[in-house]
């Protein structure tokens, strides 16, 4: 098990499949039927979630937590930005900051762990 684990092609196509996820969330159209209140807050889990997932997938490929943390909050940042431009989506400052946030409590999870070990 700990072999699989270790495959390059394995962490690759991992991070491959998430990335393409993520953006296909990010950039399809929404469903209306949630209530607003649930949906916000909800919203705003899966942001946290999925950009904490994308750094420490990227820490699993690379053995280094910073460059994916500072991509992860980029990309939230960007996708934000182009959200904007989308009849069907809605630009929103707190998506973004969730989504850091993700990265971020990822990161330092990463590198409270990496402290501990040495």
């Amino acid at each position: 098990m700990k072999r699989i684990l270790e495959s390059q092609t394995l962490r690759r196509s991992a991070l491959g499949a998430y990335l393409t996820l993520t953006l296909m969330l990010l950039f399809t159209p929404v469903a209306s039927g949630l209530p607003s209140e649930y949906y916000t807050w909800f919203d705003k889990v899966v942001h946290f979630v999925m950009f904490a997932g994308l750094a420490l997938l990227g820490y699993w490929n690379v053995g280094s937590i910073t460059p994916f943390v500072l991509f992860a909050v980029a990309l939230a940042g960007g996708t934000e930005l182009l959200q904007g431009f989308l009849p069907y989506r809605s630009r929103e400052i707190w998506d973004f900051l969730a989504g850091a946030g993700g990265a971020l409590v990822a990161g330092i999870g990463v590198a409270v762990i990496q402290a501990h070990r040495k």
